[in-house]
């Protein structure tokens, strides 16, 4: 497991859409589709968990705030798919971060809300996808209704995040704002999605503008005069489109409009102009599939996804900063809680399993599997570790019974080609398995 944890993420996905789980699967398919996600060890085969390694170019990494060493960074996905809209998930609180899948077309329902408020309660950074954009792009709108569409639905996600005050103090600004490139547009089911930052670099020589003044003119307000040469933010009753209408998404639609068509030559062409690869197999598609092999060409997913992880969403080292006050059980701000706070490998041992029965699988194996996060301290293969009783009341400090369990191994991620395997020790902000004969 790497030693250092600042460039790790754990991270949940909610889908706003109850007892739909095939999204979810290309989720994580694009998020590991160049890995071999092999284990080294015998594991739970309903692992909640994935592990694995990006390597993000140097142009995304540079855009990575909080500290980094290079430019690899280690995700746990963490992928539960057991859903309660009455009580959050277990598994919320073993992530740092959550990415919340939302189809733009549908109203912000009660249960999107019940999506969004859960992860916000645990202070869990949220970051979107708005999936199904093929449909957006096939709907005809007239010019800027799309934009409008994406407009009315972030509102919509925006009055909810508002509504938690305490989040929001905590976590920042975490409203969905496209110009701060916290929320892509695409298509799960077919591997491609983009945010705005993906347009920035071209058009930011063309215009001679800084590529984060170029992101802020592609959302909102923004048109460019031709005639002028300049910025506004309003049209002036001249016949200019959004910036966002225009240079977003005029390219997706021509290259749309032209493979639906069936005019696969000219959609190849605009490819061509836009710098877009397409080879072998995918030249001799047609209708559909042409076009959505070449938005994978030139916006695949896997990139668009590992880049707003890094860039978005906290390490351990960051988030236990403020999440303390909610993961710690005991006295405030006791040697317990400053270890959590500070992710401290040095202090004393604080272990979150979300449960200790064991995986389906393993129901009468002589092995039990159960994943956890280690918010402080080392745990060890052999430790005895104490674990706290559900009839626990928080912040009094001895009035509840322990149960005391030995772990006989660990497995861990390697961040080697998504594998598991079995590691000495985990330290704090790792996610791991803890097996138990």
């Amino acid at each position: 497991m790497p030693q250092d944890y600042d460039p790790l993420s754990s991270l949940r996905i909610s889908r706003t859409e109850s007892g739909i789980t095939k999204p979810i699967d290309s989720l994580i398919q694009a998020f590991t589709k160049n890995l071999s996600c092999q284990n080294t060890e015998p594991g739970p085969t309903d692992s909640p968990v994935t592990s694995f390694q990006v390597t993000l170019d140097e142009k995304d990494a540079r855009n990575v705030k909080q500290e980094r060493n290079g430019n690899d960074f280690f995700f746990n996905l963490i992928t539960a798919q057991s859903i309660d809209f009455i009580s959050p998930s277990p598994y919320l609180r073993m992530a740092d971060g959550v990415w919340i899948l939302t189809d733009p077309t549908d109203n912000v329902s009660l249960q999107t809300e019940t999506l969004i408020k859960q992860p916000l309660d645990e202070l869990l950074k949220p970051i979107f996808f708005f999936d199904r954009f093929t449909q957006l792009l096939s709907e005809g709108y007239p010019e800027d209704g799309i934009y409008q569409v994406l407009l009315r639905h972030i509102k919509g996600l925006n009055d909810v995040i508002a509504a938690h005050g305490d989040a929001n103090t905590k976590l920042g600004d975490v409203q969905v704002r496209p110009e701060k490139c916290n929320v892509a547009f695409g298509s799960i089911q077919e591997g491609w999605g983009f945010n705005i930052r993906h347009f920035t670099g071209m058009y930011s020589q063309m215009f001679g503008v800084d590529e984060e003044r170029m992101t802020a003119h592609l959302w909102g307000d923004s048109f460019f005069n031709p005639r002028t040469k300049k910025w506004m933010d309003n049209s002036d009753g001249m016949p200019m489109k959004r910036a966002f209408s225009q240079f977003v998404l005029d390219p997706v639609l021509v290259l749309y409009q032209a493979a639906k068509g069936g005019h696969e030559g000219t959609a190849l062409h605009v490819a061509s102009k836009l710098k877009i690869e397409v080879k072998g197999e995918d030249q001799e598609k047609k209708g559909m599939d042409l076009f959505h092999a070449i938005m994978r060409n030139w916006m695949p997913i896997d990139a668009c996804l590992a880049a707003m992880t890094a860039v978005h969403l906290p390490s351990p080292v960051t988030a236990q900063r403020y999440r303390a006050d909610s993961i710690h059980e005991g006295v405030s701000h006791d040697e317990a809680y400053n270890a959590i706070a500070g992710c401290d490998r040095n202090g004393p041992l604080s272990v979150y399993i979300p449960s200790l029965d064991p995986t389906a699988n393993t129901v009468g194996s002589d092995r039990t599997y159960n994943f956890g996060r280690v918010f402080a301290g080392t745990l060890k293969a052999g430790d005895g570790i104490k674990i706290q009783r559900r009839n626990h009341v928080k912040a009094e400090k001895e009035d509840f019974e322990w149960s005391v369990v030995r772990v006989e191994s660990i497995i861990a991620g390697l961040g080697e080609k998504g594998k598991w395997g079995t590691v000495e020790d985990a330290a704090a902000g790792g996610i791991v398995c803890l097996v138990r004969d």
